[in-house]
């Protein structure tokens, strides 16, 4: 599967989580999320699930701004961090190559934890360098692409 990254400039090719990786990977995510907040808190942002997928997360509002601040009162910092920790482990797990003229030529890269492991000349990329964007297209694909492979599969048997 492959991913436009750092506005097309570079395309990614990723391999899918299977279903119980997939799974997996939420639980924990999920796990550490319900550590976040309580109950009812996680009750009032999942009715606050839509304003927040419109919201330009990049460049809030003022509003925007509040909205998120009023949401995240009493929230640990530090289990919001091991969300990203988690969030890092699946992308580098699942990029594995990456083309720089819209595939055509591809090369192995690998994506590194920390900022100081970063080599170019070793394809060593350090995940923190993609934007918020690239991360959300990535991690949406690579968790949910095995229902595209499913979906495909099915029409693929009927034809």
């Amino acid at each position: 599967m492959q991913i436009e990254v750092f506005n097309g400039a570079v395309v990614f090719e990723c391999v899918i989580l299977s279903p119980i990786e997939a799974e997996a990977a939420g639980l924990s995510s999920s796990l550490v999320a319900a550590a976040l907040l309580d109950p009812m808190k996680i009750m009032k942002m999942q009715k606050q699930k839509e304003k927040l997928e419109n919201m330009d997360l990049e460049n809030p509002s003022e509003a925007d701004m509040q909205q998120l601040l009023n949401m995240m009162h009493g929230v640990d910092p530090r289990k919001l961090l091991a969300i990203e920790e988690q969030q890092n482990k699946i992308i580098i797990q699942t990029v594995k190559r990456a083309s720089e003229d819209q595939g055509k030529t591809w090369e192995q890269i690998f994506l590194v934890e920390g900022e100081q492991q970063q080599d170019p000349d070793q394809n060593r990329l350090w995940v923190g360098t993609l934007s918020t964007k690239d991360r959300k297209a990535i991690l949406d694909k690579v968790m949910n692409g095995h229902k595209e492979v499913a979906d495909h599969l099915q029409t693929f048997r009927s034809e």
